[in-house]
């Protein structure tokens, strides 16, 4: 059982827990008000705090405009330079022109070799402007006279294609060491061929580089 002084103790601990203590003159009813007021002030709602706005959706930047291929400008013609490519200089070009003992008008190298080849794009003046490009008859014609020239065999069949200059000729020659695209390429009555070589094992990527010469081709 408690002492007196345990008991007196406990209630000096309880009052001093309280929120607020009465003053020791202050009546019992004064006490019990403010007991009330402040209950009702513990009542009531809390006010919710402010959402929060969300912050702004940042603007996106414009999109970046691709940049179209860098040309390379002949006499009456220019060739867009596929991506790793570049032209050779002129000196280059007057030195290849000596050694097949024809105009060489542009050669483009790519800069890194594909399946050990480094492909090139070669654009050559046709000497008689009596060229029919589309018809695929002279087509034929020229890929097997081509083909005994440089004593190597016609790949498929000679075509027809069509770029925005108009229907041209086109086939395909090599042996397993080297592959040639060869086109008719024109302006007005001005025609040149393009041949586009490249080794067999890296084919499907000089296609298409060649695609991309092709039908970029004009004045």
């Amino acid at each position: 059982m408690l002492g007196r002084a345990a008991l007196a103790t406990l209630l000096v601990l309880s009052l001093a827990c309280s929120k607020k203590e009465a003053e020791p003159s202050a009546p019992k009813d004064e006490v019990e008000k403010q007991d009330g007021d402040e209950a009702k002030a513990g009542s009531a709602t809390p006010v919710a705090p402010a959402k929060a706005e969300p912050p702004a959706a940042k603007a996106e930047p414009p999109a970046a405009k691709a940049e179209p291929p860098a040309r390379f400008k002949g006499n009456g013609f220019s060739v867009p330079i596929p991506e790793h490519y570049s032209a050779v200089k002129d000196d280059v070009r007057s030195y290849l022109s000596k050694q097949i003992g024809q105009e060489v008008d542009a050669v483009l190298v790519k800069d890194t070799r594909d399946g050990g080849f480094r492909s090139s794009i070669v654009v050559t003046k046709i000497a008689s402007n009596e060229v029919n490009p589309g018809d695929v008859k002279t087509c034929e014609v020229a890929a097997e006279q081509m083909g005994k020239a440089v004593g190597t065999k016609v790949q498929g069949a000679a075509k027809a294609v069509s770029y925005g200059y108009g229907k041209s000729c086109q086939f395909e020659m090599g042996d397993d060491s080297q592959h040639a695209i060869q086109t008719i390429v024109y302006v007005g009555k001005t025609y040149w061929t393009m041949t586009c070589n490249a080794s067999p094992k890296a084919l499907d990527t000089s296609r298409k580089e060649c695609e991309q010469a092709l039908a970029g081709f004009g004045p």
